[in-house]
């Protein structure tokens, strides 16, 4: 996903989402591969990165390449190989998806994953698997496990591949880990690859997981206890008679936070767990891969984690000294990815605005006793609003304004000229400011000179008591384009 400058926004920057090919729009990361129920014979050795053929393999995870229909315009959405940040299927017979990518934690890529060492004896397993070692540290997302086996080996002595294990050897061709994206702030950020499917015939197969979404917040402050998270998907189970491959995990997705300060929040990025499978005879397929983790861009504080999700596992009794079964977990992606300036983001960011504030008082007539500004005599009291900057969010406009010691607030028509609907009136600027004001649900009152009392109800004609009024206008108030945007608000009050 790509960000790309024009005009808009009156004026300002506006920026645009790129597209890529194949990239539908939608509110989540990327789709995982699906499941289909086609493979060739147990025995058959499939070794392949791409295939148009649903016999050879399952379905590799969406990507910023495309999904489906892409991949068959380029070789194919069957195999293990990884498209882009998409986790590849099992090949055939029977092997674990790959899990998706997106953080790039600048490890080399080879869409191995990150073996499970911690277990007693896996560092042995890992080290006769042929394709990696219990060394091995890659960036991306988790390998899916190995094929179909039929007997109960020693699975820490006996190399997959080996003829012995019958069915499809416990061959090593399970989806690769797709590959990591380079996150850049202010042009480039990405939703997480999903996972690749397990490879299945018994109807007994897992899809791969969706990848974690986008999340962008900009503002001045964040505060509190809560969770932003972009985590991606597990991969799908096995089901059934579990006599199949289960998915690979979704990546974890980008969260975007531009703020002046962040405390006691949690950010989550973190790559979804392969799937497992669930069999316990002493039949084995490969678990899924580990989806990678995502990318968290920060300013200020909070806890952030972007953390590979794990390998699945295989229940079955021919692997219980090995449970992984070849699957891998996924890498950790960017949790500390340096964050863009609000102005340098790809959104029309409207920074606050300091509105500008006249009061002012008339008298009501200019011929009689009330000509002077004398004891006993009626004003308009008006508070003029002006805003020479930034739009103003629907909704967050408040005035809250004490009267003058020395005034008498009039809760009736303001104007004499007939029946009062409200006690204060309301008055475009010469640059609309688009506010709608004031009904009397939008005026409340309060007795007390300070605090957020504003229950008070105000007799009929003059009130003494008034001494805060606050008025709530609804709709949002304009930005400055052209000159400033403002509103009046008046109320009438007599001087004690």
């Amino acid at each position: 996903m790509e960000w790309r400058n024009r005009r808009g926004c009156g004026g300002a920057r506006e920026w645009y989402i790129v597209e890529q090919r194949g990239y539908p729009r939608r509110r989540g990361g990327l789709s995982g591969g699906a499941v289909d129920n086609l493979t060739q014979a147990a025995g058959t050795a499939i070794t392949l990165w791409r295939s148009t053929v649903a016999n050879d393999g399952g379905e590799k995870g969406e990507s910023v390449a495309g999904y489906q229909a892409d991949y068959d315009s380029i070789g194919g959405r069957y195999g293990r190989g990884a498209p882009a940040n998409g986790g590849g299927g099992g090949n055939s017979h029977n092997a674990g998806g790959g899990g998706g990518a997106n953080g790039n934690n600048g490890l080399t890529w080879a869409g191995l994953g990150v073996p499970n060492t911690a277990p007693a004896g896996w560092s042995t397993a890992w080290n006769i698997d042929g394709s990696l070692t219990s060394a091995t540290n890659n960036s991306g997302g988790g390998r899916g496990g190995y094929t179909y086996g039929a007997s109960n080996l020693d699975a820490l002595m006996v190399a997959p591949g080996t003829s012995t294990w019958g069915g499809n050897s416990r061959r090593e061709v399970g989806g690769r880990g797709g590959r990591p994206l380079n996150f850049v702030g202010n042009q480039r950020a990405y939703l997480g690859g999903g996972g690749g499917a397990g490879d299945a015939n018994n109807n007994a197969g897992g899809a791969g997981g969706r990848g974690g979404g986008m999340v962008v917040l900009l503002g001045q402050t964040m505060t509190g206890s809560g969770q932003v998270r972009a985590n991606g998907a597990a991969g799908s189970n096995t089901v059934g008679g579990h006599n199949d491959a289960p998915g690979g995990g979704g990546a974890g997705g980008t969260i975007v936070a531009s703020m002046a300060a962040i405390s006691g929040v949690s950010f989550q990025a973190n790559g979804g767990v392969g799937g497992n499978q669930l069999i316990t005879s002493n039949e084995s397929e490969g678990p899924g891969g580990g989806g990678g983790g995502g990318v968290i861009a920060a300013s200020g504080g909070g806890t952030r984690t972007a953390t590979g999700g794990a390998n699945g596992t295989s229940n079955s009794a021919a692997v219980t000294e090995f449970t992984a079964n070849g699957a891998t977990r996924g890498a950790t992606g960017q949790p500390n990815a340096a964050a863009p300036t609000a102005a340098s983001l790809p959104f029309c960011y409207a920074p606050p605005t300091t509105l500008a504030v006249v009061k002012t008082s008339d008298q009501v007539a200019i011929v009689g006793d009330n000509r002077f500004a004398i004891p006993g005599a009626d004003v308009f009291y008006d508070i003029r609003i002006t805003n020479p900057g930034n739009y103003v969010d629907a909704g967050s406009l408040v005035i809250v304004d004490a009267l003058p010691a020395t005034l008498e607030f009039l809760n009736a028509d303001i104007d004499g000229a007939g029946p009062a609907t409200t006690a204060v009136g309301f008055t475009e600027g010469s640059l609309p400011s688009t506010l709608s004001c004031c009904t009397a649900a939008q005026i409340t009152y309060s007795a007390f000179a300070s605090g957020s009392d504003f229950t008070y109800v105000p007799t009929a004609g003059y009130d003494p008591n008034v001494r805060r009024i606050r008025v709530t206008p609804s709709g949002r108030m304009e930005a400055a384009l052209d000159g400033t945007t403002s509103f009046a608000i008046r109320m009438r009050a007599r001087i004690k």
